[in-house]
């Protein structure tokens, strides 16, 4: 099961996902987009909350 993330670059930008690995997802992250990013919230095996949580908040979306 993959776990639900938060995450926050330098810029206050947002990121949420998931993933099974989320520290390597940050990594990875940071090393894509040349950003600093920090975890802010992680939920365990909350995987499959994902595209729920980004319906309700497409309207706040600033990158697809």
């Amino acid at each position: 099961m993959s776990d639900l993330y938060v995450m926050q670059n330098q810029l206050g930008l947002i990121k949420i996902g998931q993933s099974s690995s989320v520290e390597r997802r940050r990594k990875r992250i940071e090393r894509d987009d040349l950003c600093q990013a920090r975890i802010v919230f992680v939920a365990n095996n909350m995987g499959y909350k994902e595209k729920l949580l980004l319906r309700r908040l497409t309207s706040s979306q600033i990158i697809g």
